[in-house]
Order: C-alpha cells, then structure tokens, then sequence
C-alpha cells in the first residue's frame, strides 16, 4: 500500500487498517495533488501520433500519455478544426478539414496517479521523497477540507496532526504549524515542498502510435 494513501487516512483520523478496498474518493484527492505536483515538474513526451480514416469517423483521437500543455505539433489548424479536450482526447471539430497522415505530437506530460485503483509505492514515477509525499498529502488535504471540513462540530480539529510512522522520513508532526482549517494554508505548504522538486533533467519519451 501506498505511504501517501495511508498517511492520507490517519491524517483525517481514519483507523480503519484492512484498506484492500479502495476509498475512490480519497484516491481523486490524492489524484489531484499527484497533478498539482506535476505542474512543477518537466516531463516531457515526444509522439508520432497516426490519424486514421477510422478516427476521423469517429471524431476523435486519444493521446497516450495526459497532456498536461501542448509544447509543439505539426498537425494543422489547431484551435480552428480540433482542439485538446480533458487531458488526452484530440477532438475534431470539423472533419472535412482533417487529413490522415502521422504527425508529431510534443508535450508536458503527468506522473503517474491512482486512475481509481490502489497502488503500491514501486508503482509511481514522482521522484521519491517524503518531502513530496507530504506535499501531495497536503494537496489532498486542502481539497478534502473545501468537500468534507476537518475541524469537528465542537471545534477541534478534526485530523491528525502530529504522528509518526515507520519508513516516513517526515513526521506528520510536521503539520502542527499549519492552519490545518485553512485550504489556502494546507495548499501554500504543498506548493513550498513542489518548489524543491530537482528536475533539471527532463524526463523525455519517444512513442509511435
């Protein structure tokens, strides 16, 4: 199981301890600060992508990878006949204008995220730091209490805050000096520990589809 599933779960004082099933909610929390914290990365993807006379019937065609920015493309009319819609799909808005052929695709890419399925730690390709575990954590937190609230009716708060467990390098101790019933506070924290990504390296794939 995933460190930041379940430092996630016993921040918001979830004891539950069998998570064999998978808490979807608390997954497309996680999700988005996984995204957040690729917005601070460079990871790059290059991709000869093949319109085929099937796609253009059909609408559509769907990248490999999310597409977090489009960096380059040699397929015409961008903007004017087809646009990017969500994170993969390339929609065309009018066919008559688009031609079969293979085109190259350039641009910055997501790590990896739960997509609705528990995951173990080997599984994701975020550099691995506690420091980065905590700001996803954190993230997830701030979008958790905007849906859910952390602090209890009775005005305490609703979440632990200082807890350490084994393997952590980071002690949730590390959130007693926050607001932790401000999202603004939990997000800004996140954001510091994104800033120190070491990405000076880009992350660049070649794919043909």
């Amino acid at each position: 199981m995933s460190d930041i599933y379940s430092m996630f779960r016993k921040f918001i004082n979830d004891d539950v301890t069998d998570y064999s099933m998978p808490d979807l909610e608390t997954l497309k929390f996680l999700d988005s600060g996984i995204l957040k914290l690729s917005e601070f990365a460079d990871k790059r993807i290059y991709e000869d992508i093949t319109i085929t006379s099937t796609d253009i019937a059909n609408g559509y065609k769907d990248l490999t990878h999310d597409c977090l920015s489009l960096i380059y493309t040699d397929m015409p009319y961008e903007g004017v006949y087809w646009q990017l819609d969500g994170l993969r799909r390339i929609v065309f808005w009018d066919t008559d204008y688009i031609t079969e052929g293979t085109f190259d695709f350039k641009y910055k890419t997501t790590y990896k995220m739960f997509d609705g399925a528990l995951r173990d730690n080997a599984y994701f390709d975020y550099p691995d730091s506690s420091s980065l575990d905590l700001g996803i954590v954190f993230w997830a937190l701030a979008q958790y209490q905007s849906v859910n609230g952390i602090i209890a009716p009775d005005g305490s708060r609703n979440a632990t805050i200082s807890k350490s467990e084994e393997g952590l390098s980071v002690s949730y101790s590390s959130a007693e000096t926050l607001d932790m019933s401000s999202p603004s506070a939990l997000k800004e924290r996140a954001i510091e520990l994104f800033q120190g990504l070491n990405n000076k390296s880009k992350y660049i794939f070649s794919i043909t589809v």
